[in-house]
């Protein structure tokens, strides 16, 4: 390790075992969701599901990977196309054309549960909720929601998946209520 510590000012892992990882001088750091009650909005253009054997579908995926901006100003994540493929690959995408965003999303009843955004430019989750055809009281949010114009938001401690966040050197979120997103979990 202490070849990386010349290197890397900080590291960073999800485990469902973290005391592995205690004597290499890691530490658990705890994460939230979000919740927050909404009302329905309705609008023309509607989410559709990416479709990989489609070489469009394809490229659209890679061209927002390679240009996506953080969904978050406390934790978010760049560059990271190996491992969204890897933890999103076998999942439904969801895209919204107008919005040239990609939802990595759940729909549970009338609950959304929202993992991650694909996108230039983040929209107030207003918008990503106007695409949803159906009716939704709650988003259940899965990264840190400062940037998606929400009020009203509840943070609650979450484990993800029995995985805890763990990190060894300095950290500047330490601290803050968020969520490393699905996608950059590893």
């Amino acid at each position: 390790m202490r070849d990386r510590d010349r290197i890397y000012e900080t590291l960073v892992l999800t485990t469902s075992q973290p005391e592995f990882y205690l004597t290499f001088g890691f530490r658990v750091v705890e994460e939230h969701i979000f919740k927050v009650k909404c009302y329905p909005t309705i609008s023309t253009y509607r989410f559709r599901i990416l479709d990989f054997t489609d070489t469009k579908d394809y490229t659209l995926l890679h061209r927002l990977l390679e240009t996506r901006i953080p969904v978050s100003n406390i934790v978010g994540v760049v560059n990271e196309k190996p491992l969204f493929c890897v933890n999103e690959g076998s999942r439904p995408l969801y895209y919204a054309e107008d919005l040239d965003l990609i939802a990595c999303m759940e729909i549970e009843g009338t609950r959304l549960h929202l993992f991650d955004l694909v996108t230039t430019q983040i929209c107030p989750l207003k918008k990503i909720l106007s695409k949803i055809p159906q009716l939704i009281e709650e988003v259940v949010i899965y990264l840190s929601p400062e940037v998606l114009d929400v009020k009203d938001v509840q943070a609650f401690t979450h484990t993800f998946d029995e995985t805890v966040l763990m990190v060894r050197g300095k950290f500047a979120a330490e601290g803050e209520k968020f969520m490393l997103p699905r996608s950059a979990r590893c």
